[in-house]
């Protein structure tokens, strides 16, 4: 049983895959003593998407977490996309959205999260009101009473850090990569979407590119020139007049569809870079008042499309249910177990996942009273 931590943080006014560059990191296996957690600053337009960083001062284990971070509704209209980020791909999570509050919960088995310096341990994109006037400043920071906890099981508190600056203004937006996730061989077209890129702009990355053109204000396209695994890469679009701005990739799935449930339609799944042909979860007890429901989540990050079996399983009984579903590259589909095959499934039935490639998946139980979201560990087969 993994313990669940609380960080809380004001934004406010007042794949067994090789996973990149993971053995040049700087990692730290020892017991966690407090973390000094630092939000970077940054400065983009009205009408712009910010990606806001969380990093680490020194390097610290953390094996699970919940954050609490107040999205202050005069700056910030939309959250597009969030992101776990540890050196093994294991960290993942669940997350929701509502009236200004994002709540996120996440999970790191082996215990990796939180053990660099040099990445951003959590990202978050989202959207800068349209009418946020230009020159205005917002603190981004972390609650005192943020604490972690690590795999042998010790809480911990988060540092305070001098906290990091919104400022509205600037040029350049990056609002997303395409695709941000998967493997892909040179000759490849990697598109970076965003606002206001000038003419003239440079784009650096860590990866070879045969070719950089800015094909229009909202638009850079880059061509590879060397196969890439896009997750978890640096790319930084700078203009002429010196402004900036850092990104970093992840997929970010299109849903297909949505859940009828809604606690769980509400939900946003956050994808470990893990990925797996064959794994299995379970439908969990409802609970003392018959409200938590069993969710799965399931996306593709593979350029091939992801043809996916789910077959219902208990050793009494053996198989009850069969369901077949279909994802191209970049979809995703978040469901109760139910709904994947049209049945109540009892208690303690074991839901095994096959595909023809390697896929990323995300269990979580929703308490639909309650809104309250948890994630689950999901094991290979």
């Amino acid at each position: 049983m993994y313990a669940t931590n609380l960080i809380c943080i004001a934004l406010s006014t007042a794949a067994l895959v090789p996973l990149p560059a993971a053995g040049q990191q700087k990692r730290n296996p020892g017991p966690a003593t407090g973390a000094e957690v630092r939000v970077l600053d940054e400065k983009q337009p009205a009408g712009g998407t910010v990606q806001l960083k969380l990093s680490l001062t020194e390097p610290k284990p953390i094996s699970s977490g919940t954050k609490g971070i107040a999205l202050d509704q005069f700056v910030f209209d939309e959250v597009f996309g969030i992101a776990l980020w540890s050196p093994l791909g294991d960290a993942f999570g669940v997350a929701r959205v509502q009236n200004g509050q994002l709540q996120v919960r996440s999970l790191s088995p082996l215990g990796s999260y939180g053990t660099v310096v040099d990445y951003p341990f959590l990202t978050i994109a989202a959207h800068i009101r349209n009418d946020a006037i230009a020159g205005l400043t917002f603190p981004l920071s972390l609650d005192a009473s943020s604490s972690f906890t690590n795999l042998l099981g010790q809480t911990e508190p988060f540092v305070p850090a001098k906290p990091g600056t919104l400022t509205v203004g600037g040029s350049a937006s990056v609002h997303n990569v395409l695709p941000g996730g998967g493997i892909w061989p040179t000759g490849s077209l990697i598109r970076i979407v965003g606002s206001g890129f000038d003419p003239a702009a440079r784009v650096r990355t860590k990866f070879k590119t045969r070719s950089m053109q800015v094909v229009s204000p909202t638009e850079i396209q880059l061509i590879l020139g060397e196969t890439v695994e896009m997750d978890a890469q640096k790319l930084t679009v700078t203009n002429p007049n010196r402004d900036t701005v850092d990104y970093y990739t992840y997929l970010r799935g299109v849903p297909q569809g949505a859940s009828l449930v809604p606690a769980i339609a509400s939900a946003r799944p956050i994808f470990p870079r893990l990925k797996f042909q064959r794994i299995a979860t379970s439908q969990q007890p409802i609970g003392i008042r018959g409200t938590v429901v069993t969710a799965l989540a399931l996306q593709n990050s593979s350029p091939e499309t992801a043809q996916i079996d789910l077959t219902a399983w208990t050793p009494a009984g053996g198989v009850s249910a069969k369901a077949h579903l279909t994802l191209a590259f970049g979809q995703e589909m978040t469901r109760e177990l139910d709904e994947y095959f049209g049945a109540r499934l009892a208690p303690g039935t074991i839901v095994r996942i096959t595909a023809n490639v390697p896929v990323q998946a995300v269990t979580f139980t929703a308490d639909t009273s309650s809104g309250a979201l948890q994630p689950l560990i999901s094991l290979p087969f």
